[in-house]
């Protein structure tokens, strides 16, 4: 749907056009009246040319934000579905020395989508109280790769074990992301009408959602 200023243009722009007609009836039967023939197209050609670029605005501006909204949402779901400990075997758990266990995926999560759309500037497309939501829960998913990368390091390095707090921000970061993510992947979907599920494979062939 055009946007209330899309539409409004449109309306004034119909009802020029039809005003014009209404004075021009006249001529219209009229063999000898190529002038005002003539001022007739021009004058049609002169409303539909701004009515047209405010459409064509309007359709690529909705192409951009669905493009850019199914883009995070699949990203998204791709953090989500690996964070789920009953799908996949990559749940580690490593005991503290007061006896409980930190709990994190092993598995890196892709924010590529996300990058692209923060170093070209389009991420301002998505509405400026969302924004901050989006880049909080992608920091949350950085954070989760730095620091699953370093315990990797300090593994392949055969050095001393990482400092028990380390694998607590773990467990912390991946509980965070397993309720901020569903929650803004719930926002996305309303906001701007993205497909169901089954859907999305327009937009990502590999995309399926691995079944419990």
């Amino acid at each position: 749907m055009p946007s209330a200023i899309t539409a409004g243009a449109m309306a004034v722009v119909i009802a020029i056009m039809a005003t014009v007609s209404a004075h021009y009836w006249d001529y219209v039967w009229c063999s000898d009246c190529l002038a005002e023939w003539a001022s007739l197209v021009t004058i049609f050609s002169l409303g539909i040319a701004p009515f047209w670029y405010l459409l064509k605005r309007e359709v690529d501006k909705r192409t951009e934000m669905t493009t850019i909204s199914t883009g995070l949402y699949l990203e998204l779901a791709d953090a989500r579905d690996g964070l789920d400990e009953d799908r996949h075997d990559d749940l580690m758990a490593v005991r503290m020395s007061d006896g409980t266990s930190a709990f994190f995926m092993n598995r890196m999560f892709n924010h590529n989508m996300y990058d692209s759309l923060i170093y070209s500037g389009r991420i301002n497309a998505v509405r400026a109280e969302l924004q901050q939501q989006v880049q909080d829960v992608f920091q949350l998913i950085k954070d989760h790769n730095a620091a699953l990368r370093r315990m990797r390091d300090f593994e392949n390095s055969k050095g001393d074990d990482l400092d028990e707090e380390h694998y607590r921000h773990l467990d912390k970061t991946d509980s965070n992301l397993r309720r901020r993510i569903p929650a803004l992947m719930g926002v996305l979907k309303r906001e701007y009408r993205i497909a169901r599920d089954e859907k999305l494979r327009k937009f990502d062939p590999d995309y399926v959602r691995p079944s419990r």
